[in-house]
């Protein structure tokens, strides 16, 4: 229907309406996918051949609800569904993170926000998986803030999100930009090569 209204629209000069939200049949290829048994490479092949393609917010409902102990995040590993939650994250970019993360928020809520325990320590699960997601270079550093920030979307969890990943987000807002870390490495070397020059034009002492 889209294509059709797409094409009505371009032969009469105008604009086409936008297209039906596919949110659901997005989220029902992404679940008959992950239940192939399909993981890294391969199950990233597998969302390419779906009709619509999976987004990443639809990959991680689906790898919550599969995963055997979604909690702990090691579904976020590239040899899980880490790989092809790389991909189809980068395909939309900041706003497709911040959607893959809203649909982590669903989740967290359906559970009542629980803690897990990791090495023998309590932690909170959300702020857990937001930090595998991040770790394991899934979600940028700019699509966590930008779910902070925002104050439109209506999914369910939002303000107990927030407090449980309080510590993640607040180390991320204060962290320095990446060009300025370059910047510093860069300086750092040079001092290192002066140092080296000027240790070099000493004299050594001799024993």
């Amino acid at each position: 229907a889209a294509v059709v209204a797409a094409a009505a629209a371009a032969a009469a000069g105008g604009v086409a309406a936008p297209a039906e939200d596919d949110s659901g049949a997005k989220a029902e290829q992404a679940a008959a996918a992950v239940a192939t048994g399909a993981r890294g490479e391969e199950l990233l092949e597998a969302l390419r051949k779906c009709d619509p393609v999976p987004d990443a917010a639809a990959v991680v409902a689906a790898a919550l609800r599969a995963a055997e102990d979604p909690l702990l995040g090691e579904w976020t590993a590239e040899e899980a569904y880490g790989a092809a939650l790389k991909r189809l994250a980068a395909v939309g970019r900041t706003a497709g993170q911040v959607r893959a993360l809203f649909a982590l928020q669903r989740y967290l809520d359906e559970q009542g926000f629980p803690k897990v325990t990791v090495d023998g320590e309590e932690v909170k699960a959300a702020e857990r998986l937001f930090f595998k997601l991040f770790e394991e270079g899934i979600i940028e550093e700019d699509a966590f803030i930008d779910w902070a920030d925002d104050e439109v979307d209506e999914t369910p969890g939002k303000m107990k999100a927030l407090v449980h990943t309080t510590q993640f987000i607040a180390a991320l807002r204060e962290a320095p930009p990446a060009d300025e870390e370059e910047g510093e490495g860069e300086e750092d070397e040079e001092e290192e090569e002066d140092e080296e020059e000027d240790d070099m034009m000493m004299p050594q002492q001799t024993v």
